[in-house]
């Protein structure tokens, strides 16, 4: 269903009540949380525009202008995590999507942003990315051998191969990177790394292995089910690796990080062993209170409009939605879950 059909009758309801409810005492122009900061433009930070984030996005702008008359919310394409704390800092985006380990990095000051800490604050923990590794059935043969290698079953079994991690700087950038240290694997040495799209490695992972622009295996963190990776393990010849193990070691390295499974049935394959980090709506500390909260009001009263376009939306309760450790929520956003605790 197109999004915009689906908040059409939201919106018309929305604005009904909220014109009355927000009416200034002066004139009758309504005035309301959205409109009195930045004149009621809300971009927001996302991603690539096939993936999970842009998804989310651009279904919390729809209904966010449900909710608030006045508000002109959209989704903006992106570099995603580390991308889009650098727009909300430059106030290029008035909210913006971050997962992967990046915001503890921003908030903290290292890694990417080792110049200079980033005054972030956190609207909602809004679902799970989940790093999914993908690897192509048939990587050739053993070079001292000659014998046919064996199917990758763990992140140690990349040694040798063309990975791609995802767009440099970017969440999937620094996400692998730490999961292949942790496997004991050195990027620079024990693999030809790639710093491509999600969209080109899986036109990469199409080619004929033999092909030199072709790759073995790439990493993705997303929701799921992610429709490009689904799509491409529909077609055979390609699995899912578990990477569990390395789980506790980057928690216990890094924390925000612990072990999930990826269901099988999303992908039509058995369970997956996998790694999750938290993917928070950020926050300048500049937006208003009323705001924060409203936007909050937003996510939850549209959250099964929502859910009908990004599924994992689905199962995000109050609960979980307000623990962002180690990034703080935001005023509005504390007062909403301390309201509205169920």
């Amino acid at each position: 269903m197109n999004r915009r059909r689906l908040f059409k009758l939201a919106a018309a309801l929305g604005t009904v009540g909220l014109t009355a409810a927000c009416s200034d005492a002066v004139g009758d122009k309504p005035v309301n949380s959205a409109t009195e900061w930045n004149k009621g433009r809300l971009a927001i930070g996302t991603g690539g525009t096939s993936g999970v984030y842009y998804q989310f996005g651009g279904a919390l702008a729809d209904a966010i202008n449900a909710s608030l008359p006045g508000a002109v919310a959209t989704a903006q394409p992106t570099g995603a995590s580390i991308d889009n704390i650098r727009r909300l800092a430059r106030g290029d985006a008035a909210m913006c999507l971050s997962g992967d380990g990046v915001p503890a990095d921003a908030l903290a000051g290292t890694g990417e942003f080792s110049d200079q800490k980033q005054q972030i604050l956190s609207l909602a923990s809004v679902f799970p990315g989940i790093l999914h590794l993908v690897c192509r059935d048939d990587i050739g043969t053993d070079p001292l051998t000659g014998a046919p290698r064996q199917k990758v079953k763990d992140v140690e079994g990349l040694r040798g191969l063309r990975v791609a991690r995802g767009n440099k700087a970017s969440g999937d950038d620094l996400f692998s990177r730490r999961v292949l240290e942790a496997a004991g694997l050195k990027i620079e040495s024990d693999i030809v790394s790639q710093n491509i799209s999600v969209n080109a490695a899986i036109e990469k992972m199409k080619m004929p292995r033999s092909s030199a622009d072709a790759i073995d295996a790439f990493f993705a963190s997303s929701g799921v089910p992610n429709t490009p990776i689904q799509a491409l393990l529909a077609t055979g010849g390609y699995h899912l690796v578990p990477m569990g193990q390395v789980a506790e070691k980057l928690a216990n390295e890094y924390g925000g990080y612990r072990q999930t499974t990826i269901k099988g049935k999303e992908y039509k394959v058995e369970d997956v062993a996998s790694v999750e980090a938290p993917t928070l709506l950020l926050v300048r500390q500049d937006m208003p209170e009323q705001l924060a909260y409203d936007i909050c009001k937003a996510l939850f009263d549209h959250q099964k409009d929502i859910g009908a376009l990004v599924p994992v939306v689905n199962d995000l309760t109050k609960s979980n939605a307000s623990n962002t450790k180690p990034v703080p929520l935001h005023k509005g956003a504390e007062r909403y879950f301390a309201e509205n605790p169920q």
